[in-house]
């Protein structure tokens, strides 16, 4: 198992500087994970983490264990390059979203 940690404040998402991105083999399944750490603004939301390809192709979404950590859906991994944003809805009905993220598989080769 593997885990890619991210920082989300307000609606902008990035990777956490203390965690390595580097050597991600496109076509795992079941391996790979995404811990998110939240600003307040998150707080009273169920968190969503929604998966496209490169294009644009939406994959299953995962809702957060914990609010906070999902398994990546083996559809995403399939493709050298996914990308990751959140999607929170409150009480209220209210929604909140970041911007997207691009991960780039690189299977080690830089």
């Amino acid at each position: 198992m593997r885990t890619l940690k991210f920082i989300v404040e307000g609606q902008t998402i990035r990777q956490d500087p203390n965690c390595s991105f580097d050597g991600l083999v496109p076509g795992t399944e079941g391996f790979l994970y995404a811990d998110f750490s939240f600003s307040p603004e998150w707080n009273g939301y169920v968190k969503v983490a929604a998966f496209y390809s490169r294009l644009g192709k939406e994959y299953p979404p995962q809702t957060l264990k914990n609010g906070k950590k999902c398994l990546i859906p083996a559809e995403a991994l399939e493709k050298r390059i996914f990308k990751i944003r959140i999607i929170g809805k409150n009480a209220e009905g209210a929604t909140m979203l970041t911007d997207k993220i691009t991960i780039d598989q690189d299977g080690g080769k830089k």
